[in-house]
């Protein structure tokens, strides 16, 4: 059986100062070495030559370390430096390379520098053809969606990326949009420099911006800055993307979004009516009526008063629930809007075909919800067909 020994007088040689290590740093060392008991007698078994390492009372951790960072021959050399990476913590120690640590980093900073323009612009254009195929209802993307995302993205760019990564970059496109949106919002009945893409403001209203929006204390600055010589790259596409983003952050809605200003009508019927029939089931009968002292007694105590508190907020929250479920019942059914799929079906029944400037015109308008609700209105396919008409007129002019 190996033990210690194999190392001359390890034990005599190795220091048990651990006045410098802390608890949690000497503990790293058990993710590299085993406990068991060997004839009544605890032994630490090291996982990778399997030597029998004493638990000497007194010696703490410092020769299971010494074993891992020096004697261990089975040991591969990534994972000593591994090891030694978690062990350097004084300052006069020169620094471990720790090799698993830096992939991780070149990986994420490949996956930073990775998105040039023109790669931006292709994930934009497959977007909006699964968006156009019917292949995002609702605000989601299906699987199917996601799958085309994925393989046309690098059909055209030689560039494997997974949908975490396409997801997140969506997200960040639909950040910068929010941001320059509220921007707008702020700026609202200011000019518009059409060339830069945004606001057209004077260095006066941007000074006065900045002093409300900076927070020195919190350290926190101003997100609008950035559009202030120039809005965000691709900014029809991004309308297009994240048509109505900047209402309210409730209704946000991008590619891969769980939720949807459009698609939540149906889910907060269904929870209310669960809701209002878990309300309905017969209540627990009533305990029997105690004597004066005793209630008194009881009123007094801290649980009663938090159990009343509990039936009360329970009570409230019903008394909304039912408010919000009269409330919106009556408007879903008047305020139905036709999804896109819907509205390019309409408008190919119109005799708009597709490749054609009238279609890339079309196109556009049905991603406004008002204008969907308008051509849904119309009862027949000319008076659709003037619609889009004039429209593409308007805007070729």
């Amino acid at each position: 059986m190996e033990r210690v020994s194999s190392a001359p007088e390890m034990d005599d040689v190795i220091s048990t100062d651990q006045s410098s290590r802390s608890t949690k740093r000497r503990a790293k060392v058990w993710d590299y070495v085993d406990s068991e008991l060997v004839d009544g007698k605890e032994k630490a078994i090291c996982k990778y030559c399997k030597a029998h390492l004493s638990s000497v009372a007194g010696k703490g951790t410092t020769h299971l370390n010494r074993h891992i960072s020096t004697y261990c021959h089975a040991i591969s050399q990534e994972e000593r430096q591994r090891f030694l990476a978690t062990q350097k913590t004084k300052p006069d120690e020169a620094h471990v390379f720790d090799p698993v640590v830096f992939r991780g980093l070149i990986t994420n900073m490949a996956e930073k520098t990775i998105w040039g323009d023109d790669l931006v612009k292709h994930l934009i254009d497959v977007c909006k053809e699964e968006i156009l195929a019917g292949n995002r209802p609702q605000g989601i993307f299906t699987r199917i969606g996601w799958k085309n995302v994925e393989d046309k993205f690098f059909a055209r760019t030689k560039k494997k990326c997974t949908k975490t990564q396409l997801k997140n970059k969506l997200d960040n496109l639909k950040k910068d949009f929010t941001q320059f949106m509220e921007l707008k919002i702020v700026a609202t009945g200011l000019g518009w420099n059409e060339a830069n893409q945004t606001v057209d403001c004077s260095n006066t209203w941007w000074d006065e911006h900045l002093e409300k929006c900076n927070n020195p204390e919190r350290g926190t600055k101003c997100n609008h800055v950035r559009f202030r010589k120039h809005g965000p790259k691709h900014l029809d596409d991004l309308h297009f993307l994240f048509d109505k983003v900047h209402v309210t952050g409730a209704t946000a809605m991008c590619p891969g979004d769980v939720s949807s200003c459009d698609s939540s009508s149906d889910d907060v019927l269904e929870v209310t009516e669960k809701t209002n029939e878990a309300w309905n089931k017969p209540k627990p009968k009533k305990r029997k009526q105690m004597s004066g002292a005793a209630q008194e007694k009881e009123e007094k105590s801290p649980f009663y008063q938090m159990y009343k508190n509990t039936c009360m907020k329970i009570e409230s929250a019903d008394e909304k629930i039912s408010t919000s479920v009269e409330a919106s019942s009556a408007p879903l059914q008047a305020n139905l809007v036709p999804t896109i799929a819907e509205a390019m079906k309409m408008v190919k029944a119109c005799g708009i075909q597709e490749k054609t400037a009238m279609m890339h015109t079309a196109t556009s308008l049905i991603m406004k919800a008002e204008f969907r609700e308008i051509l849904f209105a119309l009862e027949t396919n000319e008076g659709r067909f003037d619609l889009i008409e004039r429209e593409h007129k308007k805007s070729t002019t």
